[in-house]
């Protein structure tokens, strides 16, 4: 059974969970060992200034973290379960930096740490979302650079230990809070997940098999694919459309030879950049690698699953384009926010159901590759 990278883990609350534990335990902690300080901040005004230093950086880390865990939760994959490590390891950067609060070089030492790792997490996210838009990673390593370089500057031990701890805590302050600006302005985009169906969006399936069954397997008919209403429709008195498409289908070259709809790769191109994209396909499970190498050959997209047993409605999925009505009636009332049917002679024949959800708006019509890609960025700002 295949099942999209990024669903969300069963475990995903629990993981938030034991993070926030563990950075609820650090803050209390600090009020703990430093409460001599919070009592009396002025009488050892460095220190107060460097504690400050610690639950700013604390604090928003914990803000941070969890505008991008709302966004992109732990899924299930192998790369989840990395960053979950890593945003274990931060924490322990963190405590670092606490409890080392009698030295200021640890301050900015625990700060430079924290940002390698945000700069690995980062880049991990992307392994584990298989999509580039989820970090700014370059963000992160350009702070990590910036701190490293503070670091050393004042490991020279050329200013007094009093000026050395002013000089950490304040850049600390300045560098998290400009760093914290910086990523509330450029923020994550809100993926939108697109699911896109192969055949008949994508690959010109019905035209393709037509010509196959008559150059490859020797059956003569008359069909043209303005002839094909429905999927059980009749090639011959042996065999109908259906039946000939899951036959052909096993055949490598018959996959690999399919031609494309026009427009669609451009179209994928563009989508590429603005959504995630998932190809859904229920093609036998035979056929898995064949078409992966099609599509491999001609568009750009971000997952694929096949949906032979579990259904495109169960992905989780904003948007499906598909050219299957049953498809999209079963998207529509699992929850899915919009539906594009890509018209073909094989889909217009619609029931009171199918006219209820174009009424609602829940569902749209495309003759082409071009009208998708204008009626998705004017929809795509409302859901």
């Amino acid at each position: 059974m295949s099942y999209p990278r990024f669903k969300r883990d069963p475990l995903a609350k629990e993981f938030i969970r034991l993070v926030d534990v563990v950075f609820g335990v650090l803050l209390a902690q600090g009020l703990l060992l430093y409460r001599g300080i919070i009592l009396n901040p002025m009488k050892e005004f460095p220190k107060t200034l460097s504690l400050l230093a610690v639950y700013v950086i604390i604090m928003f880390s914990w803000y941070g973290y969890h505008k991008s865990i709302l966004q992109y939760p732990y899924n299930l994959t192998t790369w989840s379960r990395i960053r979950l490590m890593l945003d274990l390891l931060i924490l322990v950067s963190y405590a670092y930096i606490l409890y080392g609060l009698n030295d200021p070089l640890r301050l900015l030492l625990g700060s430079t740490m924290a940002f390698l790792l945000y700069f690995i997490t980062g880049l991990v996210r992307i392994k584990e979302w298989n999509d580039s838009k989820v970090s700014k990673y370059y963000l992160n390593a350009t702070f990590f650079v910036l701190f490293l370089v503070c670091f050393l500057a004042l490991k020279t031990r050329l200013f007094s230990s009093y000026t050395t701890t002013l000089l950490a805590s304040t850049i600390t302050i300045l560098l998290v809070i400009t760093y914290r600006i910086i990523r509330l302005k450029i923020g994550y985009p809100s993926l939108k997940f697109v699911g896109v169906d192969i055949d008949g969006v994508l690959a010109e399936q019905v035209p393709h098999i037509l010509k196959w069954l008559k150059e490859k397997e020797g059956i003569n008919h008359n069909k043209t694919k303005s002839d094909i209403k429905s999927w059980t429709e009749p090639i011959t008195d042996e065999i109908t459309i259906d039946e000939a498409i899951e036959r052909a289908l096993l055949n490598e070259e018959f996959v690999e030879e399919m031609p494309v709809v026009l427009g669609s790769t451009k179209a994928m191109e563009q989508m590429y950049e603005k959504y995630h994209v998932v190809i859904a396909s229920s093609r036998p499970k035979e056929a898995e690698e064949a078409t992966k190498r099609w599509l491999n050959k001609f568009f750009k997209y971000h997952e694929y699953v096949n949906t032979r047993d579990i259904g495109k409605h169960k992905l989780g999925l904003d948007i499906l384009i598909d050219d299957n009505l049953e498809n999209i009636k079963n998207f529509c009332k699992a929850g899915g926010k919009l539906a594009i049917i890509f018209n073909q002679p094989w889909n217009q024949s619609e029931d009171y159901e199918m006219r209820r959800l174009v009424y609602q708006g829940k569902v749209i019509r495309c003759n082409s590759w071009n009208e998708i890609l204008e009626k998705l960025q004017d929809i795509t700002r409302k859901l």
